[in-house]
């Protein structure tokens, strides 16, 4: 609306179909982060990882691929994405959780050898 010209009407009007088309494009970096998720959670189908949530991050993994994929089209869609989240969670609290499990049983074979009952 500011602009008094033709030449500055149109460089206002290219500027923004260059953002549209940028957050409408497909993100490769998504794909391979969600093809990263995929992998780690198929192998963590044979580690110490509950099987459980090793199978909620394939299931994020593949609708990780397919949410960036479509995602100009998905719309609201995306947001099956949210999984997600859920894995995050679950791997987090679970390496906590083996975390503070080896911190104690580090101290008790600690106290175990300086002879505490």
């Amino acid at each position: 609306m500011a602009a008094t010209s033709v030449a500055q009407r149109a460089s206002f009007a290219i500027a923004a179909e260059s953002l549209i088309a940028q957050n409408n494009s497909v993100s490769v970096g998504g794909i391979l982060f969600a093809v990263g998720v995929l992998f780690i959670s198929l192998a963590m189908v044979q580690g110490v990882f509950h099987k459980g949530i090793a199978y909620v991050g394939i299931v994020a993994g593949v609708v990780g691929i397919v949410c960036e994929a479509l995602r100009p089209v998905l719309g609201p869609g995306y947001s099956l994405y949210l999984i997600l989240l859920i894995w995050f969670i679950a791997v987090g609290w679970t390496l906590y959780r083996l975390g503070a499990s080896r911190s104690h049983a580090r101290m008790a074979k600690q106290l175990e050898a300086q002879g505490a009952p």
